[in-house]
């Protein structure tokens, strides 16, 4: 499939360059634009240029865990609206709540399979488009951002407690805005 600027962008973010390469294999060929970078730190740097649709991020890495970079991408506006997918290979139940409360759309455990891949990422890149579309609509008050935020924060809390995690293990998470 040819190459256009409006093809879907990934932005890759794992320290194993094999996984770079598989990512890299099965999306291009279904018609998305990769950027593969191996840290997190270069993932904050990245996002700023390449501006993804979607990003594909792993938990363990050297410097920043994936986790951190989830939270920072919420804590930003110009990045709050990027979905996340973790790939990792940390597959117990509470790695994947974590993830999802750090702020995923969704968790794949590697290896993972060509179609699982390619499911998530089309899913999730329709995803960055209709938020896209509702980061663009009407204002809302000060009174209904502190709401939201109030109400996100009581279901960190009780979603740590579910987990027996301290409560600073996500102080970092932002509610992320669906309006």
């Amino acid at each position: 499939m040819t190459q256009t600027a409006q093809n879907p962008k990934v932005l890759a973010v794992d320290d194993d360059p094999r996984i770079h390469k598989i990512v890299e294999l099965y999306l291009k060929k279904n018609g998305y634009d990769v950027v593969c970078v191996p840290s997190g730190e270069a993932a904050l740097e990245s996002v700023k240029t390449t501006r993804p649709d979607l990003v594909l991020l792993d938990v363990m890495m050297p410097g920043l865990n994936g986790y951190e970079v989830c939270g920072r991408l919420q804590k930003d506006k110009e990045t709050a609206y990027i979905p996340v997918i973790f790939a990792t290979a940390l597959g117990e139940e509470k790695d994947k709540l974590k993830a999802f409360a750090a702020g995923a759309v969704d968790y794949l455990v590697k290896p993972f399979q060509k179609e699982r891949l390619l499911e998530a990422v089309s899913k999730h890149v329709e995803t960055s488009r209709r938020w896209k579309e509702m980061s663009r609509g009407p204002a809302r008050s000060a009174g209904e951002e502190k709401l939201q935020a109030a109400n996100f924060g009581k279901f960190v809390s009780f979603l740590l407690t579910q987990l027996g995690l301290g409560s600073d293990s996500l102080a970092t998470v932002k509610p992320r805005s669906l309006y």
